[in-house]
């Protein structure tokens, strides 16, 4: 039975954080400090809780929001999404939670796991708690100014600048699909607000006396997940980029041409020109075989190498960030990406090898395309000499 009655609902007061008032079956008021009133209809589909916005109160009315409420009940009891067949005409709208939902499940297949982790990452940790319960037409650009300016003070520039880029997406995808009629990301106001972004360096250690501490502090420190510790030595002998590491699977390891085979998709590459690149190659040393070798009774049962500490999926973005500050290093000392600087700096100055073939190694762009299609063949070998040798270097220390 109904529970509000249209008095109640008039007098609703304020309070210091939203609350909801509940009409029975499902449907409830969220009365926010703004002294808005918004319809939600909370109901469960495909095994999952739902949230569909029914407008706002006093536009729509208790009785037109029990209207909507039953349309939508009988919509779950057909087995339809109400919140997909959701139209204008019905003068319904949507969260910006569930658009950002559906927007990451269609780039998901189209990017590389990197890139999909970061644009997850950034939605959930400053864009939804700021949005989550929006109405994707109510959301203006000064809102999204100012969840990317709050980036940007907090001296998070390089996130700033995605975070613009993903938001951007997200309301073009949404405008593709008439839910929102502006893309209003368009209209944030970002000149100049980027200018002190600088090219980052990440910092590094090259002294080898300080590089055998590292490596040492790493084996010997306990307080971590062993994947981590195992992904930090991997990276160390391979110089990969840590996204490499989290999404590496026993799949791409060949044990009989020691290799490991990375898809294009996973790599950092352009979308617009992924294309016309290729799965990237890696020869692996002696030690990262035996690495390999040593953790195989601990992962080699499920899908990912360095799985995370809550199961066969990838460890955490700042896994191995976070390993790295448990031994004491500051952000300004050593990052788990100086791993790639600290073999392009030694490998330069103390080897034999030319540039082009530790660029390769890095899997940086070499030239014009029909150069890099050489680069994959001829310099496979004189790669597999440059990893032995470098992993060799690591041990002398």
């Amino acid at each position: 039975m109904p529970n509000l009655t249209a008095t109640q609902i008039k007098n609703a007061k304020t309070k210091d954080k939203p609350y909801t008032l509940s009409d029975g079956l499902g449907l409830t008021i969220l009365i926010h400090p703004t002294k808005s009133k918004a319809w939600r209809y909370r109901f469960q589909f495909d095994g999952k809780s739902k949230m569909m916005s029914l407008g706002v109160y006093p536009d729509v009315s208790l009785s037109d929001a029990r209207t909507k409420l039953m349309k939508a009940r009988e919509l779950v009891a057909q087995g339809v999404n109400p919140i997909e067949q959701k139209t204008e005409e019905e003068g319904g709208s949507i969260l910006f939670s569930e658009v950002s939902k559906r927007f990451l499940e269609s780039i998901k297949p189209n990017i590389s796991t990197h890139h999909y982790e970061r644009s997850e990452s950034l939605l959930r940790l400053y864009a939804t708690p700021k949005l989550q319960n929006h109405d994707m037409q109510n959301i203006t650009d000064k809102m999204l100014q100012q969840i990317i300016v709050a980036l940007v003070d907090a001296e998070k520039i390089p996130s700033a600048q995605k975070m613009h880029g993903v938001l951007n997406q997200l309301f073009a995808y949404a405008k593709l699909r008439n839910l929102v009629d502006t893309n209003v990301c368009r209209l944030v106001e970002t000149t100049g607000l980027f200018d002190t972004a600088k090219k980052r360096n990440f910092p590094t250690i090259t002294e080898p006396k300080k590089i055998k501490l590292l490596l040492e502090n790493i084996r010997n420190f306990e307080g971590n997940h062993w994947s981590t510790k195992q992904g930090l030595l991997f990276m160390a002998l391979t110089s990969l980029r840590s996204g490499n590491i989290r999404s590496a699977k026993w799949k791409y390891i060949n044990f009989e041409d020691r290799t490991m085979t990375i898809p294009k998709a996973e790599m950092k590459i352009n979308r617009k020109k992924l294309y016309e690149a290729h799965d990237f190659v890696l020869p692996l040393s002696t030690q990262a075989m035996v690495l390999l070798e040593s953790i195989k009774p601990l992962s080699g049962h499920g899908t990912y190498i360095f799985p995370s500490i809550r199961g066969d999926r990838p460890m955490s973005e700042n896994a191995m960030l976070t390993y790295i500050r448990s031994l004491g290093y500051t952000k300004e000392q050593f990052t788990p990406h100086g791993f790639r600087a600290m073999f392009a700096t030694i490998a330069n100055d103390k080897s034999n090898f030319d540039r082009d073939i530790i660029d390769a190694q890095l899997a940086h762009k070499i030239g014009n395309q029909v150069s890099q299609a050489y680069n994959r063949t001829t310099y496979l070998e004189k790669r597999r000499e440059l990893v032995q040798w470098w992993a060799d270097w690591i041990d002398s220390l």
